[in-house]
């Protein structure tokens, strides 16, 4: 019996770009040629994000200051708020 394969969902972002274009479930070897795809850990990722490679969260905003709406301060990487 061979052995099942993990699909995991994932980020398709351009090369040299850091917008979300799509998210995706996929397994862990699938590449697409002049794209990159980053694993979504967290419930907070959809087409229109951006993803900050220093800290690997997904933000509404170029300049990551904003997660699902709120001041990146007030969320956690998961989009919940911080007690």
């Amino acid at each position: 019996m061979a052995a099942q394969e993990t699909y995991k969902k994932r980020a398709v972002i351009k090369d040299g770009t850091q917008k979300v274009l799509s998210v995706i479930n996929v397994a862990a070897d699938y590449k697409i040629p002049g794209y990159h795809l980053v694993e979504v850990q967290s419930n907070v990722c959809h087409k229109g994000m951006y993803h900050n490679p220093d800290n690997d969260v997904f933000y509404d905003d170029a300049a990551f200051t904003l997660i699902n709406g709120l001041p990146a301060g007030e969320v956690d990487s998961s989009g919940q708020t911080e007690a």
